[in-house]
């Protein structure tokens, strides 16, 4: 430091209040009481070594005082710094957070949405074979009434047969003549009955037919329903999918910004 002389108005903000000087530097040059001259008269005009000395001294406690209030000033600023960066860690933190809670919510939800899209899957395939099954035990109790109908046309034309030889054994001659007759309308009965049987089981198959038609329809119409349906969820989940895959690259991010946040704001060592 060089040597100078200041007033107390060339001094600086420092002179007016009075501080303790710090130590002197090792390199710095120390002038002591033991180093100044010898007291002597110093004629008038001129300014003692002594007095030399003390402003010499003045001067390096202000610059102490002026570098040490520069060092104070740094660190504040320095900790301010670092107390912003670790307020931005936490808000980022936070945000994390809320993101992974979203994101789990989302997840939560998409499993109940599979699990409800399974479920209706399960109930559709049940009524389809309960339909199914009612379909087959409809046809098979038609086919049994059927059977039915025809056993008990068989027994009746059987008694009328019988009723009818009966008949021509009493009365050969003039009976074997109506007997004719009786078999010809016999005949002409069983024939219109078995038709009319014919006719009425191909009417109760048609209506068995279309009504299974009907039914097979309705399933149809259902099961092109539930197909749309899964392709809009399956659309949806792939869009879920792309959401959460960016949500997870700006978790990545948003970490890796914290980590070098949390890096930069370590306390730094005091010179």
């Amino acid at each position: 430091m060089s040597e100078r002389v200041m007033t107390s108005d060339q001094a600086g903000p420092y002179a007016s209040s009075p501080r303790t000087p710090a130590p002197p530097s090792p390199t710095r040059r120390t002038r002591t009481a033991s180093a100044s001259p010898p007291t002597r008269s110093v004629p008038i005009g001129e300014v003692s070594p002594r007095v030399m000395d003390a402003r010499l001294s003045l001067l390096e406690a202000e610059d102490d005082a002026r570098l040490l209030a520069n060092r104070v000033r740094k660190l504040a600023q320095e900790e301010r710094a670092a107390r912003e960066k670790a307020e931005l860690a936490a808000r980022k933190a936070a945000e994390i957070r809320a993101a992974k809670a979203r994101n789990e919510e989302a997840a939560r939800r998409r499993r109940e949405r599979q699990l409800e899209t399974e479920r209706q899957q399960r109930e559709a395939a049940a009524r389809h074979a309960r339909v199914q099954s009612e379909r087959q035990k409809a046809i098979h109790e038609q086919r049994q009434r059927v059977l039915e109908d025809r056993r008990r046309a068989v027994m009746a034309g059987r008694e009328q047969a019988r009723a009818a030889e009966e008949a021509i054994a009493a009365q050969r001659d003039e009976e074997r003549r109506r007997n004719q007759r009786l078999k010809q309308s016999v005949r002409a009965s069983e024939a219109l009955g078995r038709t009319k049987q014919e006719d009425h089981r191909r009417q109760q198959q048609r209506d068995a037919a279309e009504q299974t038609r009907r039914m097979v329809e309705k399933i149809e119409l259902e099961r092109t329903r539930k197909l749309t349906e899964a392709q809009k969820l399956a659309k949806q989940e792939a869009e879920l999918l792309e959401r959460l895959r960016r949500s997870r690259q700006l978790q990545r991010e948003a970490y890796g910004e914290l980590e070098a946040v949390i890096a930069s704001s370590s306390p730094v060592a005091s010179p």
